[in-house]
């Protein structure tokens, strides 16, 4: 599946840059990215209530949500349909915020930090 495989291809890449260093904002940016894709692959195809099945995040976002923000959306459906790696992901999402926007120099440990915290997503992620 493509999601899975963006998920993959974005874990190397957070891989390969905290082997090589000095680039922790990148690391954490691409785990927080890797673990969109994760998340997006674990929850769709998804059918709420009575509604029709919703293919992706794109199309549930068209069809269901209006007015709110992409990222505000999958926050809630991983508290909703993946409650036991939301913690995990809303670190990521606010550390990933952080490092894009306000400081690329990001605490020490904070690239390991987000590594373990998408490993942690990973395990609640199991859908191949």
């Amino acid at each position: 599946m493509p999601g899975r495989a963006h998920a993959d291809r974005n874990e190397k890449l957070c891989d390969l840059l905290l082997e090589k260093g000095g680039f922790d904002d990148w690391v954490v940016t691409a785990a927080f990215y890797a673990a969109i894709h994760l998340v997006d692959h674990q929850i769709f195809p998804l059918t709420v209530g009575v509604e029709p099945i919703f293919a992706n995040f794109n199309q549930y976002c068209n069809r269901k949500i209006t007015g709110m923000a992409p990222h505000k959306v999958r926050r809630h459906l991983v508290t909703v349909h993946l409650s036991a790696c939301a913690d995990a992901f809303d670190w990521l999402y606010d550390a990933c915020q952080n490092s894009r926007y306000n400081n690329y120099q990001v605490p020490t440990g904070f690239a390991a930090q987000a590594k373990k915290k998408l490993t942690e997503i990973k395990k609640v992620c199991t859908k191949a």
